[in-house]
C-alpha cells in the first residue's frame, strides 16, 4: 500500500475525485457483471437437476406479488364500494361520517 501512496503524490484532490468516482462507477458495473453471471449459474445448476431458480429460492415475495386487503367497510347504498381502512379514505365515507354523525364502525362489513 505504501506504493500507492506515492503513485498518487502529484494528483490534486480534484483529480483523486474524479479518479474515485470513476472507480466506484466500475466496481457497481463490475458487481452487475458478477451478478448476472452467477445467476446464470445458479440457473444451470437448477436445470441439470431439473428444477428453476424459483423452486430453489421461492420467490421474490411470498404469494407472488402485490397482496389484496380483505374490505373492511362497505357503502350501504352501493355495494360495489368498499374500502380497507388502508389509505386515503374515500369520497363516500366522508360523506356519510359527515351527513349522519356516523362513525367508520356504523359502516363496517
Amino acid at each position: 500500500m505504501a506504493n500507492l501512496d506515492n503513485e498518487f503524490e502529484g494528483y490534486s484532490v480534484k483529480q483523486l475525485r474524479e479518479l474515485k468516482d470513476r472507480i466506484d462507477l466500475k466496481i457497481v458495473d463490475k458487481e452487475k457483471t458478477n451478478r448476472v453471471e452467477l445467476k446464470a449459474k445458479f440457473a444451470a445448476l437448477a436445470a441439470e437437476s431439473g428444477l428453476s431458480i424459483e423452486e430453489i429460492f421461492g420467490t421474490k415475495k411470498a404469494g407472488g406479488g402485490k397482496g389484496s386487503v380483505a374490505p373492511k367497510y362497505r357503502n350501504p347504498d352501493n355495494a360495489d364500494e368498499t374500502w380497507s381502512g388502508r389509505g386515503r379514505m374515500p369520497i363516500w365515507l366522508g360523506e356519510k361520517l359527515k351527513k349522519r354523525g356516523a362513525s367508520k364502525e356504523d359502516f363496517a362489513i
